[in-house]
């Protein structure tokens, strides 16, 4: 009897011992963590809170009436349009603080665009790309060094590319020109400071997306030429790592606007440079 009494017991401690160390069930947190997910946040309150960076022509600030405008604040306002949740850009930040902000909780994604890479990979999430962008290097006008063999000249020491801190071009330049130099600029600089740098002869070459050089190259004409294109980049906004839920929603919805054309539709309003700004190929071919 005296043995039965024993094992009950033991059954008993065992079994509240487990209730204590298990993790509580709450349909608004993490199961993991037992901290609340963006995702989760987003669902409780109705509100995505949008962290954002001015970069064209996917995202602007008018400096005189402060309203936001382009690709990918069209795109995201008619994501909470679609979804019946409100959008709220609640942050402006920079390129080496995109993710920070997120695991801080000033915002629960970034609405405008930023270009994936294996670095940014370890610590955030990507959704669907809205759009590509091709990527040129920019040098002086009248520099001649890179004219014939572009590849070979710029992979030298002798060569100082201008990047900013926190910024996707730096994965581009180990990987193509390992050789050269850098001058990193501060993550606070514009994005026409690394352009200038090349001009003013601080620098002797910047890679850069088409379009802003383009537009660079419109407002200062005769000060850089564009040599080559060297790769392209997925425009796509950021999530926080492992968020699987709105990572999820978010690519179901700019999937629909692909599909719906809407995006195409977009693209085409905010049309300036043809050729840098690139679709993304349908998930689908018409029967011939």
């Amino acid at each position: 009897m005296k043995k039965y009494i024993y094992l009950l017991l033991i059954i008993i401690v065992s079994a509240l011992t487990s209730l204590a160390v298990a993790p509580k069930s709450n349909n608004t947190f993490s199961h993991d963590s037992g901290k609340e997910t963006a995702y989760d946040r987003i669902m409780r309150t109705g509100v995505i809170r949008c962290g954002y960076m001015d970069y064209a022509p996917a995202f602007e600030t008018d400096p005189n009436t402060g309203e936001f405008y382009g690709i990918f604040y069209d795109v995201m306002e008619e994501i909470g349009k679609n979804t019946g949740l409100k959008v709220e850009w609640a942050v402006r930040t920079n390129w080496s603080e995109v993710f920070e902000g997120m695991a801080s909780g000033k915002y629960d994604m970034l609405c405008s665009d930023l270009w994936s890479n294996p670095t940014r990979s370890k610590v955030g999430d990507f959704a669907t790309p809205v759009y590509f962008s091709s990527i040129g290097i920019y040098v002086r006008a009248d520099d001649t060094r890179f004219d014939k063999d572009w590849r070979t000249s710029l992979n030298n020491e002798s060569v100082n590319f201008a990047t900013v801190e926190g910024e996707g071009t730096g994965d581009l330049i180990n990987g193509n020109f390992p050789k050269a130099s850098r001058l990193t600029l501060p993550k606070n600089a514009e994005p026409t400071d690394p352009l200038m740098s090349v001009v003013s002869k601080k620098t002797d070459a910047n890679m850069t997306s088409s379009f802003y050089g383009a537009e660079f190259m419109s407002n200062n004409p005769g000060k850089l030429k564009k040599i080559a294109n060297i790769n392209v980049f997925p425009d796509a906004m950021a999530l926080p790592k492992g968020d699987y839920k709105l990572r999820r929603m978010i690519d179901n919805n700019i999937e629909f606007l692909h599909n719906t054309g809407f995006i195409e539709r977009t693209l085409q309003k905010h049309q300036k440079y043809p050729g840098a700004v690139l679709r993304v190929r349908a998930m689908y071919q018409e029967e011939r």
